[in-house]
């Protein structure tokens, strides 16, 4: 099992398959394999086999939170995010002292544009126990609604629990960029969490996540055509995910870029993307001003998008 967590964070997906099938083949029932396998085919992009092995690890252990947060992640990777919130508060229910579970159903109502019961969530998760993740979602549903100061403050909060990750590190430039008189303060974040981007794809030169994150970070510091090329590594790697198809719409208008823009989105939203997210974003200021924006998110391919 831990060979198969070893070979899937180093990019190894198909040895890493190979091990976790080694561990069933002599224990059929080992859900740590199972789960694991499940992770592995989701990273390869094999999701169809990932939902089933997801499912299996539930199926094997129906009182182990764990499976059903991964399958919850997993419905939300893929745009389903109606589909995670059921999964988010069985975690809830078994393991209530369990941040994950507040976190991640904080962040599905935030999606769904349900910003009062996500503020909620976040805040109940962080007086049980100040996290990371929940001061960083806390921070992600302030900026939706337009509270750039608030969100910056809670991204700081992140920053200082876990000062090695690079996504916390480019949601905390993300919200100071909009705050007047931070500009300077946003582009340290921003090189901060291109460092820590760099870092993660030294080790894992897979890792899409990482790209896009990079992508965005050098974009809004001006290495525009940088940005460009970084977001196209990510998309390679991750062809079909919306989260991804999104940054690459955000640098594409950066660059001035209005129709690829505007295509992006579309091909973002028909993938699970919520047109909420979309509408609240001040990266796309000016599409909603020009109208362009409401054009997308009011025609019917959208309205299908997160059934």
């Amino acid at each position: 099992v831990t060979l198969g967590e070893l070979r899937r964070a180093t990019g190894r997906h198909k040895e890493s398959v190979e091990a976790f099938l080694r561990v069933l083949s002599q224990q059929p029932n080992n859900a740590d394999a199972v789960l694991g396998l499940a992770e592995t085919y989701k990273a390869s992009g094999d999701f169809k086999n990932a939902e089933v092995q997801y499912k299996r690890a539930i199926a094997l252990q129906p009182n182990y939170w764990s499976s059903y947060n991964k399958l919850g992640v997993f419905y939300y990777s893929r745009g389903r995010v109606a589909d995670a919130v059921p999964h988010f508060q069985r975690v809830v229910q078994l393991v209530p002292d369990n941040e994950y579970g507040y976190n991640n159903l904080g962040g599905m109502f935030q999606l769904l544009g349900r910003y009062d019961e996500a503020v909620a969530v976040y805040k109940r998760s962080i007086e049980r126990k100040p996290t990371s993740q929940g001061y960083s979602n806390l921070g992600t549903c302030l900026y939706a609604t337009g509270k750039y100061a608030e969100a910056a403050a809670a991204y700081d909060q992140a920053v200082k629990l876990t000062p090695a990750s690079f996504l916390y590190w480019r949601n905390l430039g993300d919200a100071l960029r909009w705050v007047p008189g931070r500009e300077a303060d946003a582009r340290r974040a921003f090189d901060r969490a291109i460092e820590l981007c760099d870092e993660e794809i030294r080790v894992n030169p897979s890792d899409a996540f990482a790209h896009a994150a990079r992508a965005a970070a050098l974009a809004k510091i001006g290495r525009v055509r940088e940005g460009r090329t970084a977001i196209l590594r990510a998309l390679e790697l991750a062809p079909s995910d919306p989260a991804y198809i999104y940054e690459a719409a955000v640098i594409a208008n950066i660059a001035g870029a209005e129709d690829e823009a505007i295509a992006r989105l579309e091909q973002a939203i028909r993938l699970g993307a919520t047109t909420a997210s979309v509408q609240s974003d001040p990266e796309f200021a000016n599409l909603q001003k020009s109208g362009r924006l409401q054009a997308i998110v009011q025609s019917p391919r959208s309205s299908d998008s997160t059934h």
